[in-house]
Order: structure tokens, then sequence, then C-alpha cells
């Protein structure tokens, strides 16, 4: 599920809207320099967000032919980590596989799965949601 959203920047104090997400059909990704928004339709990138999915349905060990956990929550703390370490590997392989396809943003930036939003006035990653404007699927 995303989000479209006011935002306020800590360090030059301006608000902006962003979103953050994406829905059943989409990832939106922000550019890892300049924090603008790219959706991006799953089946315009079919395996990467095949490989995705599955990377990250095997980290979290669920089974989505019934929709089940195969482990037990709560996790210890190093199963926690175990868990986080498999999904960032599989957030690492998808950044990797989607740049071929949807090139980089006009700044030269990289679209990537997890990169931090930004101002768009001064670039800080240092911001704060204030106001929920739209929930999307």
């Amino acid at each position: 599920m995303g989000e479209m959203y006011e935002a306020a920047c800590r360090d030059c104090f301006h608000t902006f809207q962003s979103s953050d997400g994406g829905g059943f059909h989409f990832f939106d990704l922000h550019c890892t320099e300049c924090g603008q928004v790219q959706s991006v339709a799953h089946d315009l990138i079919p395996e990467a967000t095949e490989q995705y999915h599955r990377a990250a349905g095997e980290a979290l060990a669920v089974d989505y032919s019934n929709a089940k956990p195969l482990i037990a929550l709560p996790v210890d703390g190093e199963e926690l980590s175990r868990l986080r370490e498999a999904i960032a590997e599989a957030t690492a392989r998808f950044n990797e596989a989607i740049e071929p396809i949807i090139g980089r943003c006009s700044c030269g930036g990289r679209f990537a799965l997890g990169a931090p939003v930004r101002c768009p006035f001064c670039k800080s990653t240092n911001t704060q949601r204030r106001v929920t404007l739209m929930d999307y699927d």
C-alpha cells in the first residue's frame, strides 16, 4: 500500500508533497540523489518484480500459495537480523535489475526501492510526514 502525503523539511523548512510505497501493480521508486519519484508498473519489469517478491517471501518465510507464514512470529534478534539482511539483499538485486529497464533519473541519480524521500528544495533526507493526503493500492 502506498501513500501520498504532505511533508516538511527539517533543514530548510519547506513543505512539499511526496509519495511512498506503491501499490498492487506498481512500485514508487525514489531517486537516490534528488528524491524524484518514479512509479513503475510491475508488468514493465516482470522479472525484477518476480525475483524481488520471491526473495522477500523467502526472507519472511511466507508461502504465498496459501498466504501463511512459515515461521512463528515474533522472532528473536538473530532471526530478525537474518530477515533484514535477506530483504536488503533482495532490494539490492531488484535495484540492479531495474536500472537497464527504466534508466537513470534526469539528475543522473538512480531510482531505487528503499531510497529515502528527499526535500525537493535542498535534497535533505531530514524530512517529516505531516498530513496524509491519500492512501492507494
